[in-house]
Protein backbone atom coordinates (compact mmCIF):
# COMPACT_ATOMS: atom_id res chain seq x y z
CA UNK A 1 0.00 0.00 0.00
CA UNK A 2 3.19 2.22 0.58
CA UNK A 3 3.97 2.08 -3.17
CA UNK A 4 0.67 2.68 -4.14
CA UNK A 5 1.01 5.78 -2.21
CA UNK A 6 4.34 7.18 -3.36
CA UNK A 7 2.73 6.10 -6.82
CA UNK A 8 -0.12 8.17 -6.57
CA UNK A 9 1.69 10.93 -5.14
CA UNK A 10 4.22 10.31 -8.03
CA UNK A 11 1.69 10.84 -10.20
CA UNK A 12 0.28 13.82 -8.93
CA UNK A 13 3.39 16.09 -8.97
CA UNK A 14 3.96 14.96 -12.45
CA UNK A 15 0.12 16.59 -13.19
CA UNK A 16 0.85 19.27 -11.35
CA UNK A 17 4.51 19.91 -13.32
CA UNK A 18 1.99 19.67 -16.31
CA UNK A 19 -0.12 22.68 -15.68
CA UNK A 20 2.28 24.62 -14.36
CA UNK A 21 4.06 23.95 -17.67
CA UNK A 22 0.74 24.62 -19.60
CA UNK A 23 0.61 27.53 -17.65
CA UNK A 24 3.89 29.11 -18.37
CA UNK A 25 2.88 28.95 -22.01
CA UNK A 26 -0.44 29.87 -21.73
CA UNK A 27 0.29 33.22 -19.48
CA UNK A 28 3.04 34.52 -22.03
CA UNK A 29 0.99 34.04 -24.86
CA UNK A 30 -2.02 35.70 -23.51
CA UNK A 31 -0.39 38.44 -22.21
CA UNK A 32 1.61 38.93 -25.96
CA UNK A 33 -2.22 38.71 -27.31
CA UNK A 34 -3.20 41.76 -24.82
CA UNK A 35 -0.57 44.20 -25.88
CA UNK A 36 -0.84 43.27 -29.61
CA UNK A 37 -4.87 44.06 -29.18
CA UNK A 38 -4.13 47.09 -27.24
CA UNK A 39 -1.32 48.64 -29.89
CA UNK A 40 -3.67 47.89 -32.85
CA UNK A 41 -6.71 49.59 -31.20
CA UNK A 42 -4.50 52.45 -29.66
CA UNK A 43 -3.71 52.75 -33.48
CA UNK A 44 -6.51 52.24 -35.10
CA UNK A 45 -8.31 55.06 -32.69
CA UNK A 46 -5.88 57.80 -33.96
CA UNK A 47 -3.73 57.83 -31.12
CA UNK A 48 -0.52 57.82 -31.97
CA UNK A 49 -1.73 60.53 -34.63
CA UNK A 50 -0.21 63.77 -34.29
CA UNK A 51 -2.15 67.50 -33.34
CA UNK A 52 -0.98 68.91 -36.34
CA UNK A 53 -2.92 66.12 -38.83
CA UNK A 54 -6.19 66.55 -36.60
CA UNK A 55 -6.42 70.26 -37.03
CA UNK A 56 -5.53 69.74 -40.59
CA UNK A 57 -8.13 67.48 -41.05
CA UNK A 58 -10.67 69.17 -39.44
CA UNK A 59 -10.07 72.50 -41.50
CA UNK A 60 -11.25 72.78 -45.03
CA UNK A 61 -8.85 72.73 -47.87
CA UNK A 62 -7.28 75.34 -48.87
CA UNK A 63 -8.22 75.88 -52.99
CA UNK A 64 -7.77 78.43 -54.86
CA UNK A 65 -11.10 80.63 -54.95
CA UNK A 66 -10.04 84.20 -56.00
CA UNK A 67 -7.60 85.68 -59.42
CA UNK A 68 -5.47 87.93 -59.73
CA UNK A 69 -4.31 89.04 -63.23
CA UNK A 70 -1.00 90.66 -64.05
CA UNK A 71 -0.31 92.70 -66.72
CA UNK A 72 1.59 91.34 -69.87
CA UNK A 73 5.05 91.15 -70.00
CA UNK A 74 8.02 91.00 -72.70
CA UNK A 75 11.01 89.93 -71.76
CA UNK A 76 14.32 88.50 -73.44
CA UNK A 77 15.26 85.04 -73.52
CA UNK A 78 19.00 84.20 -72.64
CA UNK A 79 19.53 82.23 -75.91
CA UNK A 80 22.62 82.02 -77.70
CA UNK A 81 22.11 82.78 -81.02
CA UNK A 82 23.25 86.33 -83.07
CA UNK A 83 19.07 86.64 -83.12
CA UNK A 84 17.63 87.94 -80.11
CA UNK A 85 14.46 85.84 -78.75
CA UNK A 86 12.05 87.14 -76.55
CA UNK A 87 8.62 86.09 -74.95
CA UNK A 88 5.49 87.48 -73.82
CA UNK A 89 4.31 86.51 -71.08
CA UNK A 90 0.79 86.98 -69.05
CA UNK A 91 0.45 85.74 -65.77
CA UNK A 92 -2.87 84.99 -63.60
CA UNK A 93 -2.37 84.36 -59.75
CA UNK A 94 -4.39 82.12 -58.06
CA UNK A 95 -5.04 82.71 -54.60
CA UNK A 96 -6.53 81.61 -51.71
CA UNK A 97 -8.29 84.07 -49.05
CA UNK A 98 -9.91 83.08 -46.30
CA UNK A 99 -13.86 84.06 -46.26
CA UNK A 100 -13.80 84.98 -42.25
CA UNK A 101 -15.66 88.57 -43.30
CA UNK A 102 -12.94 90.57 -43.38
CA UNK A 103 -12.39 92.75 -46.50
CA UNK A 104 -8.94 92.53 -47.78
CA UNK A 105 -8.57 93.60 -51.19
CA UNK A 106 -5.66 93.25 -53.48
CA UNK A 107 -5.41 97.31 -52.93
CA UNK A 108 -1.62 96.67 -52.43
CA UNK A 109 -0.77 95.97 -55.74
CA UNK A 110 1.09 98.88 -56.23
CA UNK A 111 3.73 97.71 -54.07
CA UNK A 112 3.89 93.83 -54.65
CA UNK A 113 3.20 93.84 -58.29
CA UNK A 114 6.94 95.46 -59.31
CA UNK A 115 8.55 92.75 -56.71
CA UNK A 116 6.49 89.88 -58.76
CA UNK A 117 7.47 91.19 -61.92
CA UNK A 118 11.04 91.60 -61.30
CA UNK A 119 10.98 87.85 -60.26
CA UNK A 120 9.17 87.05 -63.31
CA UNK A 121 12.26 88.89 -65.23
CA UNK A 122 14.55 87.40 -63.85
CA UNK A 123 13.41 83.71 -63.71
CA UNK A 124 12.35 84.06 -67.64
CA UNK A 125 15.57 85.78 -68.56
CA UNK A 126 17.48 83.13 -67.55
CA UNK A 127 15.77 80.20 -69.66
CA UNK A 128 16.63 79.47 -73.12
CA UNK A 129 13.54 78.88 -75.86
CA UNK A 130 14.75 75.43 -75.96
CA UNK A 131 14.08 75.14 -72.24
CA UNK A 132 10.92 76.73 -72.64
CA UNK A 133 9.65 74.36 -75.38
CA UNK A 134 11.24 71.19 -74.09
CA UNK A 135 8.69 68.51 -72.44
CA UNK A 136 8.05 69.39 -69.43
CA UNK A 137 9.70 72.87 -69.60
CA UNK A 138 6.24 75.06 -68.77
CA UNK A 139 5.69 73.08 -65.87
CA UNK A 140 8.76 73.33 -64.55
CA UNK A 141 8.58 77.55 -65.48
CA UNK A 142 5.34 77.10 -63.58
CA UNK A 143 6.61 75.28 -60.76
CA UNK A 144 9.86 77.64 -60.66
CA UNK A 145 7.44 81.35 -61.27
CA UNK A 146 5.07 79.82 -58.33
CA UNK A 147 8.15 79.51 -56.15
CA UNK A 148 9.85 82.90 -56.60
CA UNK A 149 6.37 84.79 -56.82
CA UNK A 150 5.49 83.13 -53.57
CA UNK A 151 8.32 84.61 -51.73
CA UNK A 152 8.02 87.60 -52.59
CA UNK A 153 3.92 88.22 -52.28
CA UNK A 154 2.61 89.67 -49.35
CA UNK A 155 0.80 87.39 -46.96
CA UNK A 156 -1.95 90.27 -46.21
CA UNK A 157 -3.46 89.43 -49.75
CA UNK A 158 -3.86 86.07 -49.11
CA UNK A 159 -1.56 83.01 -50.00
CA UNK A 160 -0.37 81.96 -53.52
CA UNK A 161 -1.57 78.72 -54.32
CA UNK A 162 -1.21 78.35 -57.99
CA UNK A 163 0.22 80.63 -61.01
CA UNK A 164 -1.66 80.30 -64.76
CA UNK A 165 0.71 81.29 -67.65
CA UNK A 166 -2.59 82.58 -69.56
CA UNK A 167 -0.42 83.61 -72.69
CA UNK A 168 3.50 82.45 -73.38
CA UNK A 169 4.49 83.14 -77.02
CA UNK A 170 8.14 83.15 -78.46
CA UNK A 171 9.44 85.22 -80.82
Amino acid sequence: MAEQLQANEAGQEAQAVKKRSKLWIILPVGFLFAIISAGLGAYLGGIFSSADSQVEASAPPEIVNETFPLDPIVIQLADDTRKQRFVRLSVTLGLYRPEDGESRGLSDEVTFQPRVQDRLIFAIGSKTSDELNAPGGRQQLKDELLTQIGSVFPENCGKLKEVYITELLIQ
